[in-house]
């Protein structure tokens, strides 16, 4: 298969048996539409459902609609951190009509947080397809099983964990509320996983452009709120660790990914 080709091949064995599982899990479940597919369906449904049901009009009294009134500057801004959002809802405020302006808003954070549940499963699924001992399990299991039934636990069972993780967030009643009112918290959770998804990508098939836009999202959204800061120990750790793994970690490779994180961190900052 082509995917070969992009393939650490260090890290995947040298027998043709312990190379036919990674290569046909990794076309299945990377490189292939299946895991999209999933991810568009529970994007779609996951939109319907919220707008079908609570999705109303108007924004609550109290934070929704002080957060609101000072992103479009109506009132004092008072959450600084959040400019990228601001960004939005002062863009919706431009070109949507007055009366329906609040509900405008509400259907964006609810796209955002419609696209973060399609992105918890593919995080979820590609965390898994990341942490299987897939050449192990292939060695023991497949001699008890046969190594068709093995393809299908390893296709299979990353995609149910996926599921499980996205119908928990959907059905979440804090982020159900959420997702429904101007609240940037749908909006940074999707960026916080689109910074992950690209990172396991990078894991799975090891292109370089993966980690890049990684750094780069990851670093933004350091500037932007806290949630990021927490993760950044593990997570960047991580990165450095998978590069130090592929024999591409040298001093220009540092220096440039430390450039990538704190460059639009230090931009977003000074917004």
């Amino acid at each position: 298969m082509a995917i070969t080709n992009n393939l650490p091949q260090g890290n995947l064995g040298s027998t043709k048996s312990d190379l036919e599982p990674r290569q046909s899990l990794l076309f299945l479940l990377a490189t292939t539409r299946f895991q999209l597919w999933i991810a568009l369906f529970l994007f779609l449904g996951s939109f319907l459902f919220y707008t079908t049901t609570t999705l109303v009009p108007f924004a609550v009294p109290g934070e929704p609609s002080n957060l609101l009134a000072s992103a479009t500057g109506i009132t004092p801004n008072l959450h600084p951190r959040n400019y990228v959002w601001r960004l939005l809802m002062q863009g919706v405020f431009s070109v949507a009509p007055t009366a329906s302006f609040t509900l405008w808003c509400n259907v964006l954070n609810t796209f955002f947080s419609s696209l973060a549940i399609a992105l918890t499963f593919l995080v979820l699924a590609h965390f898994l397809l990341v942490v299987i001992d897939r050449k192990l399990l292939h060695k023991t299991v497949s001699v008890v099983v046969g190594e068709e039934r093995v393809l299908g636990y390893l296709k299979w069972v990353p995609v149910i964990s996926g599921l499980a993780g996205a119908f928990a967030r959907l059905f979440s009643a804090p982020f159900w509320f959420a997702s429904t009112q101007p609240y940037p918290y749908g909006f940074y959770l999707c960026w916080l996983l689109l910074s992950f998804y690209f990172l396991l990508q990078y894991a799975l098939c090891r292109r370089l452009s993966n980690l890049y836009v990684f750094f780069v999202l990851f670093g933004a959204g350091m500037g932007q709120v806290p949630s990021f800061v927490g993760f950044a120990p593990l997570v960047l750790l991580y990165a450095l660790f998978l590069l130090w793994s592929d024999d591409r970690l040298s001093v220009q490779s540092f220096f440039l990914s430390v450039f990538l994180v704190v460059g639009p961190m230090l931009l977003l900052l000074s917004c």
